[in-house]
C-alpha cells in the first residue's frame, strides 16, 4: 500500500504558536489502491521529555521524566463502523482545527530535554499484525508567563568576610534592581553600592544574566545548572581600597530568552549575577537577584486573530501553490517503538507517538 500526506498550516501571527491560539490546517492525503482501515486520524500532540545520568559504573543512575501537555484527535472517516470502513484509492482533504492549551509550555530542545508540538496523521488498520502507517509534522510553540516577582523596584545585598594577617574586613554589596520583570529587547538596570572595606582592590564589578535550567525526574529528582546568556554581561571600574563606589548596570535582553514554567520535566529560570571580583586568594563575591523574562499578557487582537481559520479550503485544497503546502514524513523510527527505562527498579514504557 502506497500513502502520500501533506500539510497546508495557517499561519500564525509572527511565525509561532501561542498558547490559547488555535492550529488551522487541511492535510491532503492520497492513497493508491483500495484499502480496508480500520480509523484514520489527524491528532495535536505536544509532550516533553528529559534524561541524565549521575554516577559513574556501578553506581551510575539514569534518571527520566515525561509530561503530556495535549493530545487530541479528530477521526477522517465517514460512517465508520466498528469493522472499519473501505477507503477507496483517490486523494483526499480535510480540514482540522485544535487548540493549544492556555497552560502549555513553549517548544524546547537541548541535549537533556526536548518539549516538542506536532500534527500527526495515523492510518490505522484493523488486525493483530497490521501496524499503524503514521506520518508527523512539528509546529512551534511560545509560551506566555506569569508574573511572580515584584513590578515594583527591589533591593538585594551580599556580604564577605575577608581574613588576611592585618584581621578580618568586610565588602558589603546593595543592588537595587528597577524592574524585575522583562521583555526581550528591554533593558535591566541595576544600581549598584559596594562599600569596600578591606585593603584589597576589587578589579571590577560584573553583571552577567545567567539561566538556570532545571530538569525533573517522574521519580522526583532534579538536576540543575547555569548557562551564561552570550552578550548579556557588563563591567564597571575598579573597586578602589577602602573606599565605596556607586555604580549603574545596564543589561539588554537579548531576543529568544524566555523563562519556562507550566512544564513537570523543564523549569528554566533567569538571574542577574553581580560579581565583585577578588584577586586570589579570596573568592569572589556574588549576588545573584532573580528576574523574569517573557510576554507577560495575551493581546486580545492577536487571540482572536489566530483562533480564526484564516485560509479558504476550496484554494487551499486545489489551487494553492505547492511551496504552501508541506510534505508530512514517516515517522519511521518511532513507529512500533516501546522504549523500556529501568527507574529504581520499576520499568517504565514511553507512549507510543
Amino acid at each position: 500500500m502506497g500513502v502520500l500526506c501533506q500539510i497546508h498550516l495557517a499561519k500564525p501571527a509572527g511565525g509561532v504558536y501561542k498558547p490559547g491560539s488555535a492550529v488551522n490546517g487541511v492535510v491532503k492525503y492520497t492513497i493508491t489502491e483500495d484499502t480496508h482501515y480500520k480509523d484514520i486520524t489527524v491528532c495535536l500532540r505536544g509532550e516533553g521529555y528529559c534524561s541524565w545520568s549521575e554516577g559513574t559504573g556501578d553506581s551510575k543512575s539514569t534518571f527520566y521524566g515525561y509530561e503530556e501537555y495535549v493530545n487530541v484527535a479528530n477521526s477522517l472517516l465517514e460512517n465508520k463502523t466498528e469493522d472499519g470502513v473501505l477507503v477507496e484509492a483517490g486523494v483526499y482533504d480535510r480540514p482540522f482545527r485544535f487548540e493549544i492549551p492556555r497552560n502549555a509550555p513553549p517548544s524546547y530542545n537541548d541535549y537533556d530535554c526536548t518539549i516538542v508540538y506536532f500534527v500527526k496523521l495515523t492510518f490505522e488498520k484493523k488486525g493483530l499484525f497490521k501496524f499503524a502507517k503514521i506520518f508527523r509534522t512539528e509546529i512551534p510553540v511560545a509560551n506566555f508567563v506569569t508574573a511572580t516577582l515584584p513590578r515594583e523596584p527591589m533591593v538585594y545585598g551580599a556580604h564577605k568576610t575577608l581574613i588576611s594577617l592585618s584581621g578580618k574586613s568586610h565588602v558589603n554589596m546593595k543592588a537595587i534592581v528597577k524592574k524585575s520583570t522583562l521583555q526581550p529587547g528591554e533593558t535591566a538596570e541595576l544600581d549598584i553600592e559596594v562599600a569596600n572595606e578591606s585593603g584589597t582592590k576589587i578589579s571590577a564589578i560584573e553583571t552577567q544574566l545567567v539561566q538556570e535550567v532545571t530538569y525533573m525526574s517522574d521519580c522526583g529528582n532534579t538536576y540543575s545548572h547555569f548557562v551564561p546568556v552570550k552578550r548579556a554581561n557588563h563591567d564597571t571600574e575598579p573597586v578602589k581600597e577602602r573606599h565605596t563606589a556607586n555604580l549603574n548596570s545596564r543589561i539588554r535582553i537579548p531576543e529568544g530568552h524566555s523563562s519556562i514554567q507550566n512544564s513537570k520535566v523543564l523549569m528554566r529560570e533567569y538571574k542577574l549575577r553581580v560579581k565583585a571580583k577578588l584577586p586570589f586568594p579570596y573568592t569572589n563575591l556574588i549576588l545573584d537577584i532573580p528576574v523574569e523574562i517573557g510576554d507577560f499578557e495575551l493581546k486580545q487582537d492577536d487571540d482572536d486573530m489566530e483562533s480564526k481559520p484564516r485560509y479558504n479550503l476550496e484554494l487551499l485544497c486545489h489551487d494553492a501553490p505547492p511551496s504552501y503546502w508541506k510534505v508530512m514524513q514517516e515517522d519511521k523510527e518511532v513507529e512500533h517503538k516501546i522504549k523500556k527505562y529501568h527507574m529504581n527498579g520499576d520499568v517504565y514504557q514511553d507512549l507510543e507517538l
